[in-house]
């Protein structure tokens, strides 16, 4: 183990081949498999470390920490050995972050918790909930509805749009689920403009005679994403403006104006 200023222990790459079951050795470096990851700042962060970087599926089955960006997860956690370590918690993937599964799971909360999930906005998936979306389309007239696609990410295919025959057409053929939502026209705001807040909490457990003994562990640095165009309530002129209404920096980091400040402060 490093120490580090504050007191802390970093654990090396030794650290890590000892506790994956690896001999220690000249070639005891522990291997990093990258071979589904996307950002060069993890490949920095593993070399940093004296990680070696593998990117090639070959060497993959031997790296003992693998991060993946891509759906290959789905192939890798089946093969997943007692002593490697991975950036995704079994499950989640089909549970949480396909957009449909969980609407899913949120509808299902909903219902037997319905007073600690009512900010919950009603939710549609397409096409399975598409008869009850045309009823309400029938009786209200003036909803404005956010429309995302199960699988997208960085924003991509989300838009405003009170127009039902807009959402059918978002499904094509229904190849992949559709998402549709109420839209909250009354967001609370940060200096006037949109923002989400990420906290996160790793909840685990004790097994203990008497059950479950839950352990919580709260992450002090949470996460903020705000728009950069002023918010105004969505109509026919605004409902278009992707930097007014959608939170993710993929959209909003294509802003001029948000480029010349990060400039100015460099």
């Amino acid at each position: 183990m490093s120490p580090r200023p504050n007191g802390e222990v970093e654990a090396t790459g030794a650290d890590v081949a000892e506790s994956t079951g690896v001999a220690k050795g000249k070639n005891s470096a522990v291997l990093f498999n990258c071979s589904h990851c996307d950002y060069d700042v993890i490949f920095a962060a593993g070399k940093a470390r004296g990680w070696r970087v593998v990117k090639t599926d070959k060497l993959a089955n031997r790296a003992q920490v693998h991060w993946i960006d891509d759906g290959a997860i789905r192939d890798w956690l089946p093969k997943t050995e007692p002593w490697m370590k991975i950036n995704h918690f079994p499950g989640t993937h089909n549970t949480l972050a396909r957009k449909g599964r969980l609407a899913q799971n949120m509808s299902r909360m909903t219902k037997i918790f319905p007073k600690e999930y009512k900010f919950i906005p009603t939710t549609w998936l397409l096409p399975h909930d598409l008869p009850d979306l045309e009823k309400k389309f029938q009786t209200t007239s003036k909803a404005v509805y956010i429309v995302k696609p199960d699988n997208g990410t960085q924003g991509r295919g989300i838009f405003l749009t009170n127009d039902l025959e807009k959402i059918k057409g978002a499904g094509g053929h229904w190849d992949e689920p559709v998402i549709v939502q109420m839209y909250i026209p009354r967001p609370m705001l940060l200096d006037g403009l949109k923002f989400d807040l990420r906290l996160y909490l790793l909840v685990c457990s004790n097994v203990t005679d008497k059950g479950l003994d839950p352990i919580l562990f709260f992450f002090r640095d949470g996460l903020v994403r705000l728009c950069t165009t002023p918010y105004q309530a969505p109509t026919k002129e605004t409902m278009e403006q992707r930097c007014m209404h959608l939170t993710n920096y993929a959209i909003n980091k294509k802003k001029q104006e948000l480029r010349t400040k990060q400039q100015q402060q460099c």
